[in-house]
């Protein structure tokens, strides 16, 4: 599971749906704040069987949140091992173990109508990222190429086929 480990000044919550009138949705025009959890909610249904963490419950509660979030900062995501990058053991946690990564493509932003898809904020990468790269101890290290991308922190359940409640309960509680 991953969360956006960046603090910055720019993460502002980023009204996601909102039409030129800043209280109106720009597709079903219903009055919202953030965002139209209505419209957003379907655009995530429409993408729930693109993606599988290979557990159901993960996957449901993966789902729950997006289907419940009320701004872009609560949207979980599953993300492929693949598009992560320089993976950093970090430490021991008491569910699993902890790491820092690079997540080349970054979390949702904002719905764009016009060429229907997600649009995803990633910082420039620095040079010491890709000199970290060539280090002894990271996985998945960058590629030349690769010069964008969402700092991260993940946690590698110990089992996550025993996964219970108490901790999706936790997990939830914490976004």
């Amino acid at each position: 599971m991953i969360k956006d480990s960046q603090n910055s000044s720019e993460n502002v919550e980023t009204p996601l749906n909102k039409s030129e009138n800043d209280n109106q949705c720009s597709e079903c025009n219903q009055i919202i704040t953030l965002w139209c959890r209505s419209c957003i909610s379907k655009r995530f249904q429409q993408d729930f069987d693109k993606w599988t963490s290979g557990n159901e419950r993960i996957d449901e509660f993966i789902q729950g949140s997006k289907l419940e979030a009320i701004n872009n900062y609560n949207v979980m995501e599953w993300v492929p091992y693949n598009r992560l990058r320089n993976v950093q053991y970090f430490a021991k946690g008491c569910s699993g173990t902890i790491y820092y990564a690079i997540w080349l493509d970054g979390n949702i932003q904002t719905w764009n109508n016009k060429e229907q898809n997600w649009e995803r904020r990633t910082d420039p990468l620095k040079e010491l990222d890709h000199e970290n790269a060539k280090k002894v101890g990271f996985k998945s290290p960058l590629k030349e190429n690769e010069n964008r991308g969402c700092r991260v922190t993940l946690e590698n359940l110990k089992d996550s086929s025993k996964i219970h409640k108490v901790f999706l309960n936790k997990v939830s509680f914490s976004l």
